[in-house]
């Protein structure tokens, strides 16, 4: 049986208001293709597709119970969900892995509503093994902004997900997502181009979601570690895996972000913002007292601390990918697999042990979607051409003869050079 695995889908239900119109169109075509896509591959035989995490954006759904918001996510996506029923009712299976964006489905609730909703599907906490293939995880776990205290017992939001859901979710624009990574000025002009005179009130609100949570900081008491550790307990049971092993990823995880009120506070750069902010008011304060030499002059000193600031380096971007990419080549040699897939970075990646399909629905490359296709004992990134057109990229194409699929055509991506690893594409079917 073959195995698709499909990373951040990020579906979500809201009023598409402008200026996330557009993500919404692009969240609609992204839903219909992998329904397509499923259903050309599940038309071959059985097959079982591994939803590796952030399937569903929670955050960015509100807070309502999370079966309505699921409910609510389905019922924009009809076709993807009835797709994914197909596959079970074939022989099939679906398989949904938590990520960060939808750790909610780790809850009693949510993963009801998956087992009614798509007969046959379940959730898979953490990771998903293929053999001593493939280990499949979302990897957020190993991005600190992104981590939880303990992956099977979430403990409130992480960073990215409290910023999705309080500023967000509340602005109806989720395009800032994809600049995380960027240093407050950049972010700052992004904003005003964007937003213009409501930037002051997002700042705003920034700064007191961000006191709020670093006094939240804290890690989990004696309760919780009991309970994760029973959970843990279950996991490994119901997994067949060793504990000790599993317990060694336990121990191995980075410190989240929003357990450590000091770092979160100069993460979330709270301490250039409010000297930004005081700055500022000290300045408007002087003009109005007419003391524009004052003015100048504070003005001027926040100018070279800011240039000073300047001058350090960004030490946040690319950062998730270069964690993805070092613990992935660790993992393989602890969890004796010969494939790793993480998602959560949204960028592709395979070097023939670490593979990042990255995200389905907004790829870097226009027109191409990329999956991870495990068949036999090996795996390997898939581009799956959207539309009439077929793009070469490989002088082999991989192709599905499908009238419904519209001739879709399917090719390996480039992968670097391995003595273990065969780089010719195999026939699909």
């Amino acid at each position: 049986m073959r195995t698709l695995v499909i990373g951040d889908l990020h579906l979500y239900a809201s009023a598409f208001r402008k200026p996330d119109h557009h993500a919404a169109r692009k969240l609609s075509a992204a839903s219909r293709d992998l329904a397509r896509l499923a259903a050309s591959y599940a038309a071959r035989g059985p097959i079982e597709i591994v939803l590796s995490g952030d399937v569903y954006d929670l955050a960015a759904t509100g807070s309502s119970p999370v079966e309505q918001r699921l409910a609510k996510i389905a019922a924009h996506h009809e076709e993807l969900h009835e797709a994914l029923r197909d596959v079970c009712r074939r022989g099939g299976r679906v398989v949904f892995i938590p990520g960060n964006h939808d750790y909610e489905l780790l809850n009693e609730a949510a993963q009801r509503w998956v087992e009614t909703h798509i007969p046959g599907a379940r959730v898979q906490p953490w990771f998903y093994r293929v053999r001593d293939v493939a280990h499949i995880e979302h990897g957020n776990q190993h991005d600190p902004d992104n981590a939880h205290p303990h992956p099977l017992l979430p403990d409130g939001d992480p960073l990215g997900i409290l910023l999705t859901r309080q500023l967000l979710h509340r602005l109806g624009d989720l395009r800032l997502l994809e600049l995380n990574d960027r240093t407050p000025v950049p972010m700052l002009l992004h904003c005003f181009w964007n937003y213009g005179l409501r930037t002051p009130g997002m700042v705003l609100r920034y700064v007191l979601v961000g006191l709020a949570a670093t006094r939240r900081a804290r890690l989990p008491d004696a309760a919780q570690r009991a309970e994760a550790s029973a959970r843990l307990d279950r996991f490994v049971k119901d997994a067949g895996l060793d504990r000790a092993a599993v317990q060694q990823l336990v121990d191995t995880s980075p410190r989240p972000t929003h357990t450590d009120g000091d770092v979160l506070f100069r993460r979330m750069y709270l301490d250039r913002t409010l000297l930004g902010a005081a700055t500022l008011f000290a300045t408007l304060a002087a003009l109005l007292l007419g003391a524009p030499r004052v003015a100048l002059g504070i003005f001027g000193v926040a100018a070279a601390i800011g240039a000073i600031f300047g001058m350090y380096k960004n030490v946040y971007r690319g950062r998730v990918q270069d964690l993805l990419q070092a613990k992935a080549h660790s993992l393989a040699g602890e969890a004796a697999v010969r494939h790793v897939v993480f998602g959560h970075a949204h960028k592709e990646y395979d070097d023939g042990a670490y593979l990042n399909p990255g995200s389905f629905a907004f790829p870097p490359k226009k027109g191409l979607r990329t999956f991870v296709e495990i068949d036999g004992d090996d795996a390997r990134l898939m581009h799956m051409h959207a539309g009439e057109g077929v793009v070469d990229l490989a002088p082999r194409i991989v192709a599905f003869n499908n009238v419904a699929f519209n001739n879709v055509a399917f090719n390996s991506a480039p992968r670097a050079k391995s003595a273990d690893h065969d780089v010719d594409a195999k026939k699909v079917g």
